[in-house]
Order: structure tokens, then sequence, then C-alpha cells
């Protein structure tokens, strides 16, 4: 049994946060290939989130970012997810952002303060973790008959179509693509935004943000109506999250 007065100082700290993974998203946004609108996600956003996070996790499937309340104006987090797998890790980073953008537990829209339902109850913060125990019910009430939420999943909706029509060189990645914003729709107040980033970075990952017939003839943009719609609409969900504290309950 280890006793309270051993000396610790002969045993390294395990790493903060997982450095390869990390790396690899500092060089994808320096990269020619990458696309302005990512470059600016992970260079504005995702890379300084990942300061935020005091605990990384790994996990076989899925993943998570904890927003722990441990001081009234600051927030600390924990992050699960698979390593190795830069599309989730950037999914997680992603909810960071959100978070950091807009205040409202997780809520992936800028709910000004006049909007917010009246009986929105304050956050129960346990004083042990800072973890908010009320937080889905908080989400729920945030959401519950607003008008934004159904627009934000019909815009994924006609992005899952043009997916489904749009050419790809791996079909397997055309089902993951589907699939996640299958999980989007179906959760668009907490989802929206996560999944876009995500659906980018295995794109530039798997060198398909170019379809075949654009490469064939060296273009450099997208002309496919997935592709530009998909760059349309992660950038207008990164503008929205450049207007900070809307709501104005931290």
């Amino acid at each position: 049994m280890k006793k309270l007065d051993d000396d610790d100082s002969n045993t390294p700290a395990p790493p903060r946060y997982p450095a390869p993974d990390m790396q690899k998203l500092a060089v994808m946004a320096f990269e020619p290939e990458t696309p302005a609108i990512l470059q600016m996600v992970l260079l504005d956003e995702v890379l300084p989130a990942a300061d935020l996070v005091d605990h990384y996790g790994n996990v076989l499937t899925s993943g998570n970012a904890v927003c722990l309340y441990k001081e009234p104006t600051a927030r600390r987090y924990k992050v699960h997810y698979q390593f190795g797998n830069l599309g989730n890790l950037v999914h997680e980073l992603t909810h960071i952002s959100v978070n950091e953008a807009y205040e409202l537990d997780f809520i992936n829209y800028p709910v000004p303060v006049e909007d917010l339902p009246k009986d929105l109850p304050e956050r129960d913060i346990d004083e042990a973790t800072g973890f908010c125990k009320n937080e889905e019910a908080r989400q729920g009430k945030i959401q519950r008959d607003a008008d934004w939420p159904s627009a934000l999943s019909e815009e994924l909706k006609i992005l899952k179509a043009k997916a489904e029509a749009a050419s790809f060189s791996d079909s397997k990645l055309k089902q993951e693509i589907v699939t996640k914003l299958d999980y989007g729709i179906q959760w668009p107040h907490r989802e929206f935004d996560t999944v876009i980033n995500q659906i980018m970075v295995w794109l530039c990952e798997r060198d398909e943000w170019l379809c075949e017939s654009d490469k064939k003839l060296g273009r450099l943009l997208p002309t496919d109506d997935f592709r530009t719609n998909l760059e349309n609409v992660a950038e207008n969900a990164f503008r929205r999250r450049q207007v900070r504290n809307l709501s104005g309950r931290g």
C-alpha cells in the first residue's frame, strides 16, 4: 500500500491532453488543402478550447464534454473521446466552443436573454465536482417552445439529401456522413455545430473535400451541391459563435 509520505518526485505526471492528436489538428489547420472555414474553426476555436480541458479520457465509442463550474466566472471541462479519432475530438471540442460562445448549457444557438423561458431554473451546481446537475432540464426548457431548433433540423435535412446524392470515392464515408447528419437532425439544439465540424474533418482527413470530377479538372474549391452547402452552413454557424455572451447568463 502506498504511504502518504512516499516521494512522487520521480513519477512523471500523465499528459493533460493527447499531444499526437492535437499536433495532427494543428498540422491540418495549416495545410493548403484545408478549406478556409475549417482553418478558422481549428485555429480560432478548437485548438484554444483544448486549453480549457483539465482531463482527457479515452473511450471505445462515442464521447462527451462535461462542463465544471468550479468558480462563478470560470468554466473548466472534462472530455472523453476515442483517442486517435480526430473527427471525434473536434466534435467534443466544438461542444466547448459552443458553450464558451453562448454560455447556455451547450445549446448551440445564440438565444437572447429576453427570449429565455421565464421558468428557466438557475443551475444546480454540485459543490464538490462543479457539475451542473440540471443541465439537461435547462436545455429542454431553453429550446422547448423555440422555432430555431426545427430550422436547424431542416438545414441538416437539406444537407443530408445533398450528401446522399453526392459523389464520394469511399462509399463507407457517405454512410458515415448520413448517419452523423441524422444524429444532428435528432438533437439540433446541441449537435448542429458539432456534426458539421466533424464532417469537415472527415472530408479533409480522407482527401474527399473535392469530389473526383473537381480533382480531375484541377479545381481548388468544391463545386458539387453537398460540399458547397456544407461550407456555407459551417461558415454561418462559425459566425454565430463569434457573437459572445448574448444570453447575459454566464
